[in-house]
């Protein structure tokens, strides 16, 4: 029986990096992206409620989108480091999880989603020949969709 999950995966290359790296930051920052309504029901909440019987009443900030390896970061701090006249590459992902299967293996709050990724990055990265020493990656969780989904970027 197969979980459904989505996964689309991009590199992209540009003769500005900080460019790069920016528009992927405004893109997963952008208003709406990160609320809990779903298609059909008013909150993430209620589908929980409804469809599962289970009640959550914890609150999330929504003052940060994106974290990294340790955790929130800003726009402004992502990219305080990166040359502004250097071409780069970066790495783009997508991975969306049904409702059902992202509740069965406790992923629901944001910080459920970025405990697995820190998880889960530095070993894919490991295992695809990565240097983690020289590679950074950042996370952000969209709810605007049917199925909440993960945007992920990671460069050298």
């Amino acid at each position: 029986m197969s979980s459904n999950i989505v996964t689309r995966v991009r590199y992209k290359k540009d003769v500005n990096f900080q460019r790069l790296v920016g528009g992927w930051c405004k893109y997963v920052s952008k208003d709406g992206a990160d609320t809990t309504s779903l298609k059909d029901f008013s909150s993430i909440d209620e589908l929980y409620q409804k469809e599962f019987n289970i009640f959550d009443d914890t609150k999330e900030t929504k003052e940060f989108h994106i974290w990294g390896k340790d955790g929130n970061v800003t726009k402004r701090e992502i990219l305080k480091d990166l040359p502004n006249d250097k071409s780069g590459r970066m790495w783009t992902l997508v991975v969306s999880f049904p409702p059902d299967f992202a509740l069965k293996n406790g992923l629901k709050t944001k910080e459920d989603y970025y405990l697995m990724t820190k998880s889960v990055i530095p070993r894919f990265m490991l295992d695809n020949d990565f240097d983690l020493t020289n590679t950074r990656w950042y996370a952000s969780l969209h709810r605007d969709t049917d199925n909440p989904h993960l945007h992920i970027t990671f460069f050298e």
